[in-house]
């Protein structure tokens, strides 16, 4: 069996971290990986490898501050962008995103959920590493609340919040008793805009304004919550958001909390905007 060296792979995911990672690492004797019908196969050893690769991670790649360059080129450019569909009169996700930036400190974990929810949360400033837990692959609904409840296990001392839409968070809701039975305290912010709100979106952009069965059934939270164990607590306007949620917050260092965000249902969060404007390209 002929032996291939260790060279650049482009196709090999972790040549877009470090590049060149696989390059003159070794060669080594090799016994068949098995009978499978390979398109690549990559023989060597793994101590080399690991070794090699260790190497190639420490300091700073060009490729990814570049990247990161152009992100905070861009994050500028959209800073002072309205969501379309913004509402004055009511509580709308970028306004909730900036309520809880000014609420809670850098250390504090934040989880959130998929949908318009996961959507708006992609501007909340985020100032350490692993502390921002997004359902990204799967995107699956009702990740944020099981999610906070294992940070909230690995860093007791540390402020842990769940971000979700209504819709999301009816699906892992039980699991607010888990945190109660285990005195895991954490803090749930709902963005309750009472719909499936990337469907009901999605329908109107494409679909002549027409919606179906995108509304969400309407649950008290704050009762939910009470009849768990946990505290709840209702926002009733945009006035009172900061200090409910700053409210709330304290009252997650000694007991679970949810709290009730109504959202403007027809906001369309950044940077989905964007995408709206341009008929949904």
């Amino acid at each position: 069996m002929s032996v291939k060296r260790f060279k650049i792979l482009d196709a090999v995911p972790i040549s877009a971290a470090a590049p060149g990672i696989l390059e003159e690492v070794g060669e080594v004797n090799a016994t068949p990986l098995g009978s499978e019908e390979l398109e690549e196969e990559i023989k060597g050893d793994v101590k080399l490898f690991l070794q090699a690769l260790i190497e190639r991670l420490k300091g700073p790649n060009e490729r990814v501050q570049t990247e990161v360059r152009r992100l905070r080129e861009l994050r500028n450019r959209v800073k002072d962008y309205e969501e379309i569909g913004y509402d004055e009169s009511k509580i709308n996700y970028s306004d909730a995103v900036k309520a809880l930036a000014h609420v809670i400190d850098e250390d504090a974990v934040v989880t959130c959920d998929a949908g318009w929810n996961q959507v708006a949360m992609f501007s909340l400033p985020v100032h350490r590493p692993r502390r921002f837990l997004s359902p990204v692959g799967y995107n699956s609904m009702g990740y944020a609340l099981p999610a906070a409840i294992g940070a909230k296990s690995a860093l007791p001392g540390t402020d842990v919040v769940a971000t979700t839409g209504d819709a999301g968070f009816i699906m892992t809701a039980a699991e607010i008793s888990t945190a109660v039975e285990t005195g895991t305290n954490i803090m749930v912010v709902v963005f309750n805009d009472g719909k499936q709100g990337v469907l009901y979106t999605h329908q109107k952009l494409f679909y002549g304004n027409r919606t179906f069965a995108t509304d969400s059934h309407e649950v008290d939270w704050v009762k939910l919550a009470e009849s768990m164990g946990a505290c709840g607590i209702k926002v009733e306007n945009r006035d009172g958001l900061v200090k409910d949620l700053e409210e709330a917050l304290k009252t997650s260092r000694n007991e679970p909390v949810v709290v009730d965000v109504p959202i403007n249902p027809d906001a369309i969060p950044l940077p989905a905007s964007r995408f709206a404007l341009r008929g949904g390209a």
